[in-house]
């Protein structure tokens, strides 16, 4: 997971006009392996990610890096889309 975080933050910040439009923090849930789907609204506009939907959560002005795990790791673009059907989302405690 580290190496593909790694390999995800150097995409990121490749694709990026300007490297400091984006927050510099990953919003991963205390072990850095949770998907923001499970986090709740504790991430912020431009944080890094993991999310099993993209489409939903990604901002596509930035790489998305996918992973064999199903996920992918990209910038947050601070709300989700909307879309036809909404993705589930897990209630934090």
């Amino acid at each position: 997971m580290a190496v593909a975080l790694a390999s995800g933050a150097l995409a990121l910040s490749g694709c990026s006009e300007s490297p400091s439009d984006i927050s510099g923090l990953t919003c991963m849930g205390t072990n850095n392996d949770t998907i923001i789907e499970a986090l709740g609204n504790q991430c912020k506009e431009d944080d890094v990610i993991g999310t099993r939907n993209p489409a939903f959560y990604c901002d596509f002005n930035y790489s998305i890096v996918y992973n064999p795990n199903n996920t992918a790791i990209c910038v947050y673009r601070g709300k989700i889309r909307e879309g036809r059907i909404k993705p589930q989302v897990q209630e934090t405690k």
